[in-house]
């Protein structure tokens, strides 16, 4: 039949239901049949107001557009359809119409168009996940995750978001840009805006923030020791210029430290010295400087230690080896992103001895606070924020370094003079003032030196 009227019924549609953008237009439509009598129907259109390329499909009605539930065989379509059309003018299809649509029909047919965007990229629109979190923190912290699109965006929520390792929080947002707050629960974080059936075209996007996790050694009797992983990173080390209490060896220099490592939440304690070594190698604890499973161990001279780990390696074969850490790696480790005389704050208002002042009384254990005289079960102040306890006061901590009196400039892994006759100690005691349990404060003795307040804790490079 030749010259069959078509009444055409062109409609531009934006098909994603859970990530809906700004709606495209398609304009300028014209629909005839070809009068050669073959129901060839010719269909011009443009597309406009889009982001990026589109697929366009085609569907017919044939109940005057009720419903529209005829896909035309794609081997009789023809012309601008498809995926990859971009926006512009003069776009057009040809429809073998005869092979789709009985004859009887065409009174009530009516045709759709239907232009699904596939945004800035194949299949995508484009989306970045950022963090308020600028270095990695301890696992049970909070962080708003900003999460921004190429484009506005409508129906995206908290249900789009796929998260491990964190509990979802607020949401909030609209457009371009919304908000989700997560907390940690513990070991890496991911989050994903992953394709679905209600977010189709491979709309993805990751992120990750490194959370720190613990790994806890079970040394012989099953005494427990837990170690908590301190990420890789970049820091000052040293005081500032006009710090309270500075010392003439605490010049500011920039660090790096190019690799993870676990480090003891906690000083060594009795029961774990005991565990792995047997017995003391001179002095024992006693009740006059604080004995007890959970109390520090001490009177261990850094030689000893040396054949506390080599037993902990004979006994533990993971994460790695053992040993103490360098005194930058303690820095590193005592401040966790802090750049304040201690890691809880400046602790002003008192005099740098054994003044009680309530920041550092809270915090730490040093003669201000130290009452009874001796060492202090572990753990009982406040841990840092990534997790360690007791990095400032209770008893002097070894590092592994000899001490030399200057520091080098800008360095990468440090591990202190080659030689000398000292050894490194770091982080004050219960019988010292308030100045010498500041975050950079050194001191150094002689690797045999026993005393009643020199302990250590344990560090084990990640493999």
């Amino acid at each position: 039949m030749k010259n069959i009227l078509l009444t055409a019924f062109l409609v531009a549609s934006l098909v994603a239901p859970a990530l809906m953008s700004a709606q495209p237009v398609v304009g300028n439509i014209t629909a005839s049949q070809r009068s050669s009598g073959d129901r060839a129907v010719d269909i011009s259109y443009d597309l406009s107001n889009g982001n990026g390329a589109m697929t366009v499909t085609v569907l017919v009605s044939n109940d005057n557009g009720a419903t529209f539930s005829i896909t035309p065989q794609a081997q009789y379509l023809t012309g601008d359809i498809g995926a990859g059309i971009n926006n512009g003018t003069g776009y057009s299809i040809v429809w073998d119409a005869v092979t789709d649509v009985p004859e009887t029909f065409w009174p009530q047919t009516r045709i759709r168009i239907i232009a699904t965007e596939q945004g800035t990229g194949p299949g995508t629109v484009a989306l970045a996940i950022s963090s308020n979190v600028t270095a990695p923190v301890h696992q049970s912290a909070a962080q708003t995750l900003t999460f921004t699109f190429a484009q506005s965006v409508t129906g995206f929520d908290a249900s789009d978001v796929t998260v491990t390792g964190a509990t979802k929080g607020a949401f909030s947002g609209s457009g371009a840009a919304y908000t989700l707050g997560i907390t940690g629960t513990g070991g890496t974080i991911s989050v994903s805006v992953p394709e679905s059936a209600t977010n189709p075209g491979n709309l993805a996007s990751t992120f990750s923030n490194f959370y720190q996790d613990t790994w806890t050694l079970s040394l012989p009797g099953a005494v427990p020791m837990e170690l908590i992983r301190i990420p890789a990173g970049t820091f000052t080390m040293g005081s500032p210029t006009g710090e309270l209490s500075r010392q003439s060896n605490e010049t500011e220099h920039t660090v790096t430290l190019s690799q993870d490592f676990y480090l003891g939440k906690t000083e060594v304690t009795q029961q774990q010295w005991l565990a792995v070594r047997g017995s003391w190698p001179g002095p024992e604890p006693d009740s006059t400087r604080g004995v007890g499973n959970s109390f520090p161990a001490y009177y261990v001279s850094h030689n000893d230690i040396q054949s506390f780990m080599a037993d902990l390696d004979t006994a533990i074969t993971e994460p790695g080896t053992f040993g103490l850490p360098t005194e930058s790696q303690w820095e590193y480790a005592a401040r966790a992103g802090t750049t304040t005389r201690f890691n809880f704050g400046d602790g002003f208002g008192a005099d740098e001895f054994c003044s009680a002042e309530a920041e550092r009384t809270n915090n730490m254990w040093y003669c201000g606070n130290n009452s009874p005289s001796g060492t202090k079960a572990v753990g009982q102040k406040p841990a840092n924020a990534w997790g360690l306890r007791d990095m400032h006061g209770n008893v002097w901590e070894w590092c592994a370094d000899w001490y030399g009196s200057a520091y080098p400039g800008t360095v990468t892994d440090p591990t202190g003079p080659v030689s000398g006759s000292d050894r490194v100690i770091r982080a004050g005691s219960w019988g010292y003032g308030a100045q010498s349990c500041r975050s950079a404060y050194r001191d150094n003795f002689v690797p045999t030196f026993r005393f009643n307040n020199f302990g250590f804790r344990v560090l084990s490079p990640v493999q």
